[in-house]
């Protein structure tokens, strides 16, 4: 914490939260203070307790516009092939909960679920674009039902949908259960006011399809990126049809 507030503390609002159990890692929120007036971020320990996952479900008002959004950070539990429950169940599990929050967040909201914006971001730990099964246990089609739950609900994925990845499938990080490894994600609702502009892994001279390598990491210059390469996505706010706040 003392880190993000050395650093990024004067221009953002920090949320933070950490893991239960005897986990240290946890969830981050960074608001920038000069986009948005008024925050309510609550954070939410997942089921089931056995996986210590948490999630931070917030409702953001944006300064010009003075529209609302629903955001939700999450990290999913890891698509483990070598036990039976957490492909088929907790990773599905923790994201009812989180889907069920954020529709529940939104309908609060004037106009209900169905006029609001509502984003959901993280880890999800699995690639809606893999195609070959990780093991004889389990298909493609079961590491990514979180992903999948989440597109049945209306959600799309803002680097998929605005990327040209002619020269391969996107890759942010490094996995054991995909061929190469798999993509975090920022999942949006499409909506009138809101309107995707760009999406990308940084760097983005970087090509979207290169494999991290566990000794030269991403093979450029920048030593001290982790093996998560950032999803960037750019959004504009419109507050009517013929002005547009990013």
């Amino acid at each position: 914490r003392r880190l993000y507030e050395k650093w990024l503390g004067k221009d953002y609002e920090l949320h933070l939260m950490q893991r239960t159990g005897s986990k240290s890692d946890g969830l981050a929120m960074l608001l920038k203070r000069d986009v948005w007036k008024h925050a309510e971020v609550e954070g939410h320990a997942l089921r089931p307790r056995c996986c210590d996952r948490v999630a931070q479900v917030a409702v953001l008002q944006h300064r010009v516009t003075g529209l609302e959004i629903v955001l939700a950070n999450v990290h999913i539990t890891v698509a483990h092939v070598d036990n039976g429950y957490d492909i088929p169940h907790h990773r599905p599990l923790q994201m009812q909960q989180v889907l069920e929050m954020v529709n529940a967040r939104a309908a609060t909201l004037p106009g209900g679920l169905d006029n609001a914006i509502t984003v959901v971001a993280g880890d999800m730990n699995s690639d809606h674009l893999e195609s070959q099964p990780p093991s004889r246990h389990f298909t493609a089609k079961q590491v990514q039902r979180p992903l999948s739950m989440a597109f049945e609900q209306g959600f799309v994925s803002a680097l998929h949908n605005a990327g040209d990845f002619k020269g391969g499938r996107p890759i942010s990080h490094t996995c054991s259960y995909a061929q190469d490894g798999c993509c975090d994600y920022v999942l949006f609702r499409p909506h009138p006011r809101l309107e995707l502009q760009h999406a990308y892994l940084y760097p983005e001279t970087l090509p979207a399809s290169t494999r991290w390598d566990r000794d030269r990491g991403w093979g450029f210059s920048d030593e001290e990126m982790s093996d998560h390469r950032p999803v960037v996505a750019h959004f504009l706010l419109r507050r009517s049809s013929k002005r547009s706040h990013e």
